[in-house]
């Protein structure tokens, strides 16, 4: 039988394993555009020597079990963090918040929270930024005034304005039902956005927890759902949207517990934007899919370039590393998308679960895996030359501990990469530069 989605708090990075937590998943600072082949990004201009900025980023009103770092977001001169946990609204009602940089340094610019908190909301378990927008999943939300289906889930989209950032739009599903999740995972880029509910149950198809994902664009009248994406395959239990992307005119979908020749494979699904809909490409799988690979846990787009996560791959021909995880890299060419690359930890381990978090932003990428060193946790850089993507560096934290999970969330925009640890004390996050 299928295990169920479920949301708890962090209490051990075994625990974390065992009950399938979702991606925290940052897809950078918006759509840094392509160059004249349609493969890359001409304006990203990133030192591939990267090292961590201080201060250590912290939550100005931290406390025990915030989990603040389970989701990070990276944007032009901002990053943004969620804390599911924080519990000011209620237990678990959540926060998430901003950091602005000043130079070489990083402080706290504002704490958001929902203008209608709830327990058990978890508002910050999934957060985006691009430009002047930031967007916060909270998949508990009870609907307006608590009154309406049980976490079915809401989305909080927030904007700069003279005064600071301020809450313009609370973001609920059109068919919202019962248990849907929506806010499981969120993407931004420019004017639109999308909002996973991996739980969904197909629409008039009835099949439980295949999943849905939601495309929402701002307009005059601010944020109006456009279009519902489903896959074309519909499949019970395959949790389509449990991570989300979106670059431009492309959007992609995880659905990591979809079945194919076997249990658990895991598939991507790309839709293009065609100036009237949402078109559905052909599903992404990985070449050397093998049962529970879990590929699509994590996604991220950027331009022509997509990275997917498969973070229980067992590392290659012959699964010598239980677990040790994979990313694998796509690009989208005149003939459409094709593998181009799988991306393998330098020092992969069995338990290492690389891949559990990606992001892309141009030519570079980032790859979070919670499991080396005893769960203190690591991740990895890698830059592309054509289709060919090469490790840069690895990652760890200055003041790494057993257990703190670095790598658990990750994202990449401009110049910066963030990376979350909700484990380190009362939780962190890391700005590389």
């Amino acid at each position: 039988m299928k295990k169920k989605l479920v949301q708890i708090s962090l209490f051990s990075a075994a625990v974390l394993v065992l009950a399938g937590c979702p991606p925290a998943v940052g897809d950078g600072g918006g759509d840094p555009g392509l160059d004249a082949d349609g493969t890359g990004d001409p304006g990203v201009e990133m030192d591939t020597d990267l090292a961590e900025s201080s201060p250590i980023l912290r939550a100005s009103d931290a406390q025990p079990f915030d989990d603040f770092g389970f989701s990070v977001g990276i944007g032009d001169g901002y990053a943004i963090v969620g804390a599911p946990n924080e519990d000011t609204g209620g237990a678990t009602s959540g926060a998430a918040y901003l950091f602005e940089r000043d130079g070489s340094s990083w402080s706290e610019a504002a704490i958001l929270k929902a203008s209608n908190p709830g327990a058990d909301d978890e508002f910050g378990w999934s957060v985006a930024i691009d430009g002047t927008v930031a967007v916060v999943g909270a998949p508990g939300e009870d609907g307006e005034l608590d009154a309406g289906p049980i976490a079915a889930g809401a989305a909080y989209v927030f904007e700069r304005t003279a005064s600071g950032w301020d809450e313009v739009a609370i973001l609920r599903a059109s068919d919202a039902a019962p248990g849907d999740q929506f806010g499981f995972s969120v993407a931004v880029s420019g004017d639109v956005l999308v909002v996973g509910a991996p739980l969904e149950d197909g629409g008039g198809a009835d099949l439980t927890q295949a999943g849905a994902a939601y495309v929402f664009r701002r307009g005059g009248s601010g944020w109006d759902e456009e279009a519902i994406l489903r896959a074309a395959d519909l499949q019970e239990f395959a949790e389509f949207g449990y991570s989300v992307g979106i670059s431009g005119d492309y959007a992609i979908a995880g659905a990591p517990y979809r079945d194919a020749s076997d249990f658990d494979e895991g598939a991507a699904y790309l839709f293009e934007y065609d100036g009237s809909g949402w078109n559905q490409e052909p599903r992404l799988e990985a070449s050397d899919a093998q049962q529970s690979d879990q590929f699509g846990y994590s996604v991220s787009i950027s331009g022509a370039n997509a990275i997917v996560g498969a973070h229980f791959e067992d590392g290659g021909t012959g699964d010598p590393l239980s677990a040790a995880g994979a990313a694998y890299a796509f690009s989208r060419g005149p003939s459409g998308w094709s593998e181009a690359d799988i991306l393998r930890a330098s020092d992969a381990a069995p338990m290492n679960y690389f891949g559990r978090a990606v992001s892309v932003y141009g030519d570079f990428a980032v790859v979070g895996a919670h499991g080396p060193a005893s769960f203190a946790g690591a991740a990895y850089f890698f830059s592309r030359d054509g289709f060919t993507w090469t490790a840069e560096s690895i990652l760890d934290a200055s003041d790494a501990a057993a257990d703190d999970v670095f790598g658990w969330s990750v994202a990449i925009g401009p110049d910066a990469a963030v990376f979350g640890a909700p484990e380190n004390e009362e939780g962190a996050a890391y700005v590389f530069e």
